[in-house]
């Protein structure tokens, strides 16, 4: 897997599906790496190359009964996806924060610090940074909402006003071009809020793209801890709107004849081989 991450194959354009799921892929794996557990890294880096193949194998299958089976598996499993990456992006977050903290209270001239002196520091400057942490990225983005919020605010917005919404089909913004899931539907102002998500999330991508990535391959220069705070963070907030569509969407879908612990995942597992 880690060959997948690194390998340089492109259409004429550079903008093939596989190339953009490599570089999408690299910079989460970049931005987690020695931040948080190393199988948790490749487990999601695993799921998001297994949801780009049943993404596929969605747009191809015309069997209505075969498609609300393998819409079912993909909605649980982007659910669980997502919530393993609120969990890390939460944990990395953190990781930055304490960098940003390192910078602010040890200047790059000063080189004998003591243990005992640099802990205090931390101590003394860990809320202060914390908060100007926020606030710049609130200057980022208008709508920004603190982690701790994002954990403790679940889903009470949809849950109250769906009997209220209109009905849409679920847009699944795949790495290619976006489709809907037939089976199941959400209230449109779910849908638009993750939909803003995901344009956040792919703008910030692009400014990490732009500052981390040569040429020749994948390098890093210079981290940049504003700019990976800032896409921890829209990465968060997007995953947190997908759980929420697939909340909604799954309890508005069709009853199932399979657990999940059984036939679904093996039907998913078969889809999506290519």
């Amino acid at each position: 897997m880690v060959g997948f991450l690194h390998q340089t194959h492109t259409n004429e354009d550079g903008k093939s599906t596989i190339s953009k799921l490599r570089t999408e892929l690299y910079i989460l794996y970049f931005l987690l790496k020695g931040q948080v557990y190393h199988g948790d890294i490749w487990q999601i880096i695993g799921g998001r190359i297994l949801e780009a193949q049943t993404e596929e194998s969605l747009r191809t299958v015309k069997d209505n009964k075969g498609r609300v089976t393998v819409e079912r598996a993909f909605m649980e499993q982007k659910r669980d996806q997502c919530q393993l990456e609120m969990s890390l992006c939460s944990q990395a977050i953190d990781h930055v924060q304490q960098r940003w903290i390192m910078r602010e209270i040890l200047p790059t001239t000063q080189t004998n610090v003591s243990t005992e002196a640099c802990s205090t520091s931390i101590g003394a400057y860990s809320a202060a940074v914390q908060h100007k942490c926020e606030t710049w990225l609130r200057e980022q983005d208008p709508d920004f909402t603190p982690v701790r919020q994002l954990f403790s605010d679940k889903y009470g917005y949809s849950n109250c006003i769906t009997h209220l919404e209109q009905r849409m089909p679920v847009i699944v913004h795949s790495i290619d071009s976006s489709f809907h899931l037939s089976s199941t539907w959400v209230p449109p102002g779910v849908q638009e809020a993750f939909d803003k998500a995901c344009h956040l999330e792919l703008r910030s991508q692009t400014g990490l793209v732009a500052t981390y990535l040569d040429m020749e391959g994948y390098h890093s220069h210079q981290r940049n801890p504003e700019l990976e705070l800032y896409h921890l963070h829209v990465k968060m907030c997007r995953a947190k709107a997908e759980v929420e569509v697939y909340e909604l969407a799954i309890g508005n879908a069709p009853a199932s004849d399979y657990s999940d612990s059984d036939g679904g995942h093996e039907l998913l597992t078969s889809s999506s081989k290519c």
